[in-house]
C-alpha cells in the first residue's frame, strides 16, 4: 500500500480524528471478546488468548501486585549478566512498559507478562527466575532505559492514546540501544505535537515516517510475509500502525503485513540511528500486539523470532521436533501403547509419555455405576505397555494427579482424562460452562500434597521421580504453577496467565468447543472407554468415529484462580500462551518444552453459538511445521491420543520429517 492508497490517510490532523471515530467500533469489537465468548476450548488448546479475554471464572489469584511478581527476595545469582543467555550473547535483563490506564489497560497488564515469558527464552539456562522488570509507562524515570542492566526496552501501546510521560519521548528519540515499540500512541513521538506534520527528528533519526492507523474496519491484511514465508493475521484485531521507509540506509523491514490484493506496509520495521550501539541499537515498531488472536499459523511466531534481533542474541539454525503421547492412563490399550511405541521407535523418534498416575471414575460413569479407582502401578497390563515403551525410546512424564475432581462431574464425567483437576467447572443447560476458579481447598500445600500423591504412584511403578510436568488441560491456578515450579524440573504445556486485580464475581458465558450436542459427547466418551478396555485392538477404532473428538484432550476452555491472599483477578482477565521454543523461565518461574502445533482431531463437532469446529489433521500440523522452517530455532512439538488410529501419527511423524525436523528426547533439551 502506498500514501496515496485509500486504506487510510496520510494526513497526521484527519488520520487522529478518523481514528478517534474509528475507536467506538474497535471498543465494540474488544468488549464483546472480553465477554468470552468466541474464546472455545480449541482457541485454548491453539492458546489464543487472543487480546488476553478469557472465558468468565470466579478466582481468587496468589499475592501478586503491580505489572509482575517480586522477584526481590529471590537469590539471582544465577541470572548474573555475566553468564549470558543460553547462546552466551551477554543478554542482561530486558524492562517493559504497558499502559496502564483505561478500560483495557488490563490487556496490556497481561500481555507483559506473555512478552516477558518469550524474552525467558535469553536467560541463562540456570536461571532461577525470570528477571524481566515490568511496570506501568507512568512509572518510567528519565534515563532508565540506558542503565546498564537493561539490554532491551519494549513499550506495549495497548490503551489508545495514553499519554506517554515527556522523559520516555525524550529518550526514545535519543535511544541508541533497542527500544522496541507496539502499536498505539507512536504519533506522539512521530509527529509534532499539533499533529500537523511529522517530526524531522523521528525521521531523521529512524529513517522511518509514521503514516497512522490503517483502520481495523473492513481490513483485509490478514497476512504477515517472513522470509518467504507467509503467516496469519487475525482481522478480529485488524488494526495496524503503518510506516514508510524514509531511508533505507536506516531503516529495514523485517516483516510485511500483506492484503487481500497483495498491498504491502511494514510488520516489523527497524530504524537504526547513526550512534546506534550494535546492530540492533534504534527504534523497532511493531503494527500490532502479536499477542492477540494467537495460534499456531499466527505472526505471532514471526515476532518471536524476530525477538532474537531485538536483543541481539544469535542462534544457528535448528530444527527440532517433539511428541507426546497423551492421557496415558490405568485403563488404555496396551496394544495400542506398544503400536505406538514401535512406530515412533522405527522412525528414530523418541516421545514422551504423558501419564495419568491415578485412574478414577468416583461415580462409576465407565464402569456400571460402580465406582473404580486404579493406581497405575496396580495396572499390570498397562504398566508392562509402559516398560515396553521406556525401552523404545519414551519417557515418563507426570500428567496430573488423577485429572479429575473428588466425586463429582467437573465438568462432565468425573472421570480421569475427562475432567478438570485443580480448580471447580460445571456444565449449564445451555451446555456452556461456568468456571468457578480454584477448588475450595486451593492453596500452595493442598497443590503439593496433591503432586506429592502423583510422584509417589509413579515412583511405586518403578519409574522414578518424574522431571517433568503437564497440567491436566493445561489449567491451573497460579499458585498452583507456582507449585509446580518448586517440585519439577520442567513442565510441558500451555500455560494461563492471569490478570492481578481486586474484584471477585461468579458468571458464565458459552463455551465454543463444549457446547457441543451433549447426548453426543458423552456417546463419543462412552466409544472412547470401551476402545480403550479392548486390548485386543492394535490399532484404535479406525479413522471414522474413534476417539474423543469433543474433548480434544487438553481442550480446557479459560480457567484460573490461585491461592486466597493480597490479590484477586477478574474472571474475563487471562490469557492462554503457548511457546515457539524452550523458555528458561517464565513468570511463574518454570522452565517450559515446547508445544505449539497443537494435536491432531479427526473429527470436528458441532457448536450452537460459534458454529462447527473443523476436525485438526495431520497435514495441517505438518503444513504449519514447514512454514515454522523459516524460524531459527524451529520447533515440531504436538501430541498424540494413542487411542486414535495409527495411521495419524505416522502421517505427522514422516510429514515433519520429511520437513527437516529431528526428534529429541524431552530430557535431553537444554535450550
Amino acid at each position: 500500500m502506498t500514501a496515496q492508497d485509500p486504506g487510510y490517510t496520510n494526513s497526521p490532523q484527519r488520520q487522529v480524528g478518523m481514528e478517534q471515530d474509528e475507536k467506538n467500533n474497535i471498543d465494540k469489537q474488544r468488549a464483546i471478546m472480553c465477554r468470552g465468548g468466541w474464546f472455545s476450548r480449541r482457541d485454548f488448546i491453539k492458546g489464543a488468548g487472543a487480546a488476553a479475554a478469557g472465558v468468565p471464572i470466579a478466582m481468587a489469584t496468589s499475592g501478586l501486585t503491580g505489572g509482575l511478581m517480586d522477584f526481590s527476595e529471590l537469590d539471582l545469582a544465577a541470572d548474573d549478566a555475566s553468564a549470558g543467555g543460553p547462546n552466551g550473547n551477554g543478554f542482561k535483563r530486558a524492562l517493559v512498559l504497558y499502559d496502564g490506564t483505561g478500560e483495557f489497560a488490563w490487556i496490556g497488564n497481561v500481555h507483559a507478562k506473555q512478552l516477558a515469558n518469550l524474552i525467558g527464552r535469553f536467560l541463562p539456562t540456570g536461571a532461577r527466575a525470570n528477571n524481566t522488570v515490568i511496570k506501568t509507562v507512568a512509572e518510567y524515570t528519565a534515563g532508565e532505559m540506558n542503565q546498564s542492566q537493561y539490554t532491551a526496552t519494549f513499550y506495549l501501546g495497548q490503551t489508545y492514546d495514553n499519554q506517554l510521560p515527556t522523559a520516555l519521548r525524550n529518550d526514545i528519540l535519543a535511544t541508541r540501544k533497542p527500544f522496541v515499540f507496539f502499536k498505539y500512541n507512536l504519533w506522539q513521538i512521530a509527529w509534532t505535537p499539533d499533529f500537523s506534520a511529522d517530526n524531522a527528528t523521528f525521521v531523521e533519526r529512524f529513517g522511518f515516517r509514521w503514516e497512522g492507523l490503517h483502520p481495523g474496519a473492513g481490513s483485509t491484511f490478514s497476512r504477515v510475509s517472513y522470509k518467504g514465508a507467509e503467516f496469519a493475521k487475525s482481522l478480529l484485531d485488524a488494526e495496524l500502525g503503518v510506516t514508510r521507509v524514509i531511508n533505507a540506509g536506516q531503516a529495514t523491514v523485517k516483516a510485511w503485513s500483506v492484503d487481500a490484493n497483495n498491498n504491502e506496509v511494514p510488520y516489523i520495521i527497524h530504524g537504526r540511528p547513526a550512534n546506534a550501539i550494535g546492530p540492533n541499537g534504534g527504534l523497532w515498531y511493531v503494527a500490532d500486539s502479536p499477542f492477540s488472536y494467537m495460534s499456531e499459523e499466527d505472526r505471532y511466531m514471526v515476532f518471536s523470532d524476530v525477538l532474537f534481533d531485538m536483543v541481539g542474541v544469535t542462534h544457528a539454525q535448528t530444527r527440532r521436533g517433539l511428541v507426546r503421547l497423551e492421557d496415558v492412563s490405568a485403563i488404555s490399550n496396551p496394544a495400542q501403547l506398544r503400536a505406538c511405541a514401535d512406530y515412533l521407535s522405527g522412525r528414530n523418534a523418541p516421545f514422551s509419555i504423558a501419564t495419568i498416575p491415578i485412574y478414577n471414575d468416583p461415580l462409576g460413569t465407565w464402569n456400571g455405576g460402580v465406582a473404580e479407582r486404579i493406581p497405575i502401578s496396580r495396572a499390570a497390563t498397562v504398566k508392562s505397555a509402559i516398560n515396553y515403551m521406556r525401552g523404545r525410546g519414551g519417557e515418563v512424564i507426570m500428567h496430573g494427579t488423577t485429572h479429575q475432581y473428588q466425586d463429582v462431574p467437573n465438568p462432565y464425567t468425573g472421570v480421569s482424562a475427562d475432567d478438570f483437576e485443580f480448580f471447580r467447572v460445571t456444565e449449564n443447560p445451555d451446555l456452556s460452562l461456568t468456571f468457578h476458579g480454584p477448588v475450595p481447598e486451593d492453596s500452595r500445600q493442598w497443590a503439593r500434597g496433591l503432586l506429592n500423591n502423583g510422584i509417589r504412584e509413579l515412583r511405586r511403578a518403578g519409574w522414578g521421580t518424574p522431571t517433568t510436568f503437564e497440567a491436566p488441560h493445561y489449567g491451573m491456578s497460579e499458585v498452583d504453577y507456582l507449585a509446580v515450579g518448586g517440585m519439577f524440573d520442567w513442565t510441558y504445556h500451555r500455560v494461563l496467565y492471569f490478570q492481578d486485580q481486586s474484584f471477585v464475581a461468579e458468571r458464565h458465558a458459552p463455551t465454543p468447543g463444549t457446547t457441543r450436542q451433549a447426548e453426543e459427547g458423552r456417546r463419543r466418551r462412552r466409544e472412547r472407554r470401551i476402545g480403550n478396555r479392548n486390548a485386543g485392538a492394535a490399532g484404535g477404532a479406525g479413522r471414522a468415529g474413534a476417539g474423543t473428538p469433543g474433548r480434544g484432550g487438553n481442550g480446557g476452555g479459560g480457567n484460573g484462580g490461585a491461592e486466597r491472599a493480597q490479590a484477586q483477578a477478574e474472571p474475563d482477565k487471562f490469557a492462554g500462551q503457548f511457546f515457539p521454543y524452550v523458555i528458561q523461565r517464565d513468570v511463574y518461574r518454570n522452565k517450559l518444552l515446547p508445544e505449539n502445533l497443537n494435536n491432531i482431531e479427526p473429527t470436528g463437532w458441532p457448536d450452537p453459538v460459534e458454529g462447527p469446529y473443523m476436525p485438526r489433521l495431520p497435514e495441517a500440523l505438518v503444513r504449519d511445521a514447514t512454514r515454522n522452517r523459516v524460524l531459527r530455532d524451529a520447533w515440531a512439538s504436538f501430541y498424540f491420543h494413542p487411542f486414535f488410529d495409527l495411521s495419524y501419527l505416522r502421517e505427522t511423524i514422516e510429514g515433519i520429517q520429511d520437513a527437516g525436523y529431528e526428534f529429541q528426547r524431552a530430557s535431553s533439551v537444554r535450550s
